[in-house]
């Protein structure tokens, strides 16, 4: 059999005629068949309209099909050259062929039409049994609702929670990073990657933050965390690298920016994403950058006006090279990424 990664036949029809009848020899087989099923209305036309059968020959091919042609009440009936009761690579003796091909050449096809009526179960079953692990094809040529559903489980969208969140089929892609235990920059990094398109996205991990030390945990001589080395820390505050993040997303181009602030489909679609795929709460920052010749300046009721997201002070030297851009021309900002909103959401 022909393998898969063949080269394409030809997708559109020559004038006046059908790419499937006049060259049905150039396809595959299983490309042939799910092609035909794109034209059936269901699938229960489709088993009726399509009839296979083996080449009556000893001779060894070199493709899938023989031929395909329409009979006359407008049927398909596709002769292949592989996988029949008679033909070169029948599993019973040669004399059966041979004994098919003598009543062919006289005329006849009575004994070929009765083991046809095999041929009729054994070929959609041969199809059926290709396509069962081919979750792709369930999913983009018979939309099959529930291969869908069990695709978006690994998202952690299954149970139909996908059907009330809009845009979840676009982490597909990513399904194979939601399932990488623990988490990782990396993963992080491509899953944003993917969602942003042609903009380079850079995670920065373990960012340290001044956080507060909680009342049970502070040092109180004689009452509560006061052994030296096991549990006493000084003072109400301590840094801390475990909890938090920054992904540096640019540089922009101008007319991308609005898309990445607050408000925005794409802002919202990124948060979400980040959120299902943490598990659990960071402190989460976006640094969007803009290059320097990027920025617009700033007009009331024009845009690039907002304070804190689009509008920067004139800059002494820009565009030089020598005197780099300090890195707090980002826009930075915080982001929720509790999973437990996007349940909430979800469930409404």
């Amino acid at each position: 059999m022909a393998s898969e990664d063949r080269p394409l036949s030809p997708a559109v029809a020559p004038p006046g005629g059908d790419p499937l009848l006049a060259q049905g020899h150039r396809y595959a087989f299983f490309q042939a068949l799910r092609l035909l099923r794109l034209r059936s209305a269901d699938a229960q036309a489709f088993s009726q309209d399509v009839r296979v059968r083996p080449s009556a020959t000893l001779s060894f091919p070199d493709r899938d099909i023989e031929e395909i042609r329409l009979d006359e009440i407008g049927k398909y009936r596709i002769t292949a050259n592989f996988f029949g009761l008679y033909g070169v690579t029948s599993p019973l003796p040669t004399f059966y062929t041979e004994d098919l091909i003598e009543e062919q050449l006289q005329g006849g096809s009575t004994a070929r039409d009765f083991i046809d009526i095999l041929h009729a179960a054994l070929y959609p079953l041969l199809f059926r049994a290709w396509e069962k692990n081919r979750t792709w094809l369930a999913v983009a040529e018979r939309r099959d609702a529930n291969r869908l559903d069990h695709l978006y489980a690994l998202v952690g969208m299954g149970g139909g929670a996908a059907a009330r969140r809009p845009g979840v089929r676009r982490l597909l892609p990513h399904a194979g990073n939601f399932n990488q235990f623990p988490r990782s920059a990396l993963g992080l990094e491509s899953l944003a990657a993917g969602l942003l398109g042609a903009l380079a996205v850079e995670v920065e991990p373990c960012v340290a933050e001044v956080v507060a030390i909680p009342a049970p945990a502070r040092c109180l001589l004689s009452e509560q965390a006061c052994e030296l080395g096991e549990n006493a820390m000084l003072g109400s505050q301590i840094a801390d690298r475990a909890g938090g993040l920054i992904m540096h997303i640019g540089p922009i181009p101008a007319g991308r920016l609005q898309e990445l602030l607050p408000g925005a489909a794409l802002h919202e679609r990124l948060v979400r994403a980040i959120a299902l795929y943490l598990r659990v709460p960071l402190r989460c920052v976006l640094g969007l950058r803009v290059e320097p010749e990027q920025r617009r300046g700033a007009s009331l009721g024009e845009g690039w006006c907002q304070l804190g997201l689009d509008t920067w002070l004139p800059e002494a030297a820009p565009g030089n090279p020598a005197n780099p851009w300090p890195r707090y021309d980002e826009v930075f900002l915080p982001i929720d990424t509790d999973p437990t909103r996007i349940s909430k959401e979800v469930m409404q």
